[in-house]
């Protein structure tokens, strides 16, 4: 369990915490836009059909977007890949309403949830074009139908306004942090990569089992190895990471390394690996 566990915890920074709102707020436009589209489809359909004298569908039916879809696919007016484009949008829609869950849980820093979803068939993703493309079909169907059918006008847009508007304002502002934040992870991230690098300190194997106890504690190997990370130079947080423990277990070990002398401490001999441990390895061989 130690290798799905993040070094740094399971609190956000602020680059996740800003892209989880980021997400939020696109997907409440989505929802209101998905919908937009869904009775503008139904409405069309039905209203241009209440003022033929020759109808095209029966008295009372009842209309859903995917029947009203296929009339102006069959009529022309929608193309194939447009028609199945916007049940992926309906469809996006749904998994935001009934699968929020998993729009999100990629932004956590849980490897056992990323891992325990990898084996859910079709796990919906999120996906940051859909609301280009529901904002696209919103501006071009009207006028495209408007040409050869009677519209719906609605007030539902009315109704909306102060929260679209409010939303597309937080979004513009967050996208210019997360950018920003982006740029500084990236930098971070290059520097930990660099600083996790073993080189010469190879043979210590930091991720070793049986550097542990079996209750998940360093046994003395483990503290020994994390010590002789230190003397090389290496921080605490990048010797979480190479260790697979949290950076409050090498904060704590790094001060008592200190307390022992630091780089300038005793040489001590590298101390026996763990019994259980190394039966178990001898298992998995």
């Amino acid at each position: 369990m130690r290798s799905l566990e993040h070094p740094e915890g399971t609190k956000l920074p602020a680059l996740e915490r800003n892209i989880l709102k980021f997400r939020a707020f696109e997907m409440m436009l989505s929802l209101f836009y998905a919908e937009d589209l869904k009775r503008f489809l139904t409405s069309t359909v039905e209203v241009s059909d209440r003022f033929r004298a020759k109808k095209r569908f029966k008295p009372g039916t009842k209309f859903n977007y995917a029947m009203a879809a296929d009339f102006f696919l069959k009529g022309g007016h929608l193309s194939k890949a447009e028609r199945d484009e916007l049940k992926t949008l309906i469809d996006f829609r749904n998994d935001i309403a009934h699968e929020l869950h998993t729009l999100t849980f990629d932004v956590g820093r849980s490897k056992f949830i990323r891992k325990l979803l990898q084996y859910q068939i079709e796990t919906p993703k999120y996906d940051y074009g859909k609301l280009k493309r529901l904002k696209w079909y919103r501006r071009v169907l009207p006028d495209r139908f408007g040409r050869h059918f009677g519209l719906v006008l609605s007030s539902d847009c009315l109704f909306f306004e102060a929260a679209e508007k409010t939303y597309e304002a937080e979004l513009n502002v967050l996208a210019k942090k997360i950018n920003r934040q982006i740029a500084a992870r990236k930098i971070r991230n290059e520097r930990i990569a660099k600083e996790t690098t073993l080189g010469e300190l190879a043979g210590l194997e930091p991720d070793d089992p049986a550097h542990f106890r079996d209750n998940g504690t360093l046994s003395e190997r483990g503290i020994e190895v994390c010590y002789r990370l230190f003397d090389a130079g290496k921080t605490p947080l990048a010797v979480a990471y190479m260790m697979h423990v949290s950076k409050r277990t090498t904060l704590a070990r790094h001060k008592e390394w200190k307390k022992l002398g630091g780089a300038k401490r005793p040489t001590v001999e590298l101390p026996p690996t763990h019994p259980r441990q190394k039966r178990k390895r001898r298992r998995q061989v």
